[in-house]
């Protein structure tokens, strides 16, 4: 996205701030890195960036929990999952873990689909094996059959 010319801001153009639906961008889970009572879910283009401003607006360590690659879509099916939850913007409350365990069932099942298709064992999927889900299996792949499989439940 380029930033305007004085001259075309003069003329009266305007920015396009749309998405292209097609596509395929990081969708986050970010939120403080000892207790995450709130949540952020959101897309980029760019994690590192991201985080990096959102680490500078807050004063308590930031963590990206989880990420995925997903079309902008499966976000907001993901928002409207979790609208009992909604603070504000992009931010969720994660008082009773709801929002944890969403994210992790979320993770779990694309961590097995990737085991699968790797042809390990079902019974060697670790919940928090990131270096096998960032890895050479590309197919980290969030979708709206995954967020409408999963459904957020309070931890004990």
């Amino acid at each position: 996205m380029s930033l305007l010319t004085p001259a075309q801001v003069r003329a009266g153009k305007k920015r396009d701030y749309r998405i292209d639906r097609a596509k395929l961008m990081t969708l986050y889970f970010v939120g403080c890195a000892d207790d995450p009572f709130h949540m952020k879910i959101g897309v980029t283009t760019d994690l590192d960036v991201r985080m990096n401003r959102l680490q500078s607006a807050n004063p308590l360590l930031l963590k990206a929990h989880w990420a995925f690659t997903a079309h902008i879509d499966v976000e907001r099916a993901i928002h409207e999952k979790l609208a009992k939850y909604h603070v504000r913007g992009e931010w969720f409350l994660n008082e009773d873990g709801a929002i944890w365990s969403f994210g992790e069932k979320l993770f779990n099942r694309v961590t097995a689909r990737l085991y699968r298709a790797a042809g390990l064992p079902p019974e060697t999927l670790p919940s928090d094996d990131l270096d096998f889900f960032w890895s050479k299996y590309y197919s980290h792949r969030l979708t709206l059959k995954d967020v409408a499989a999963c459904e957020p439940e309070a931890l004990e």
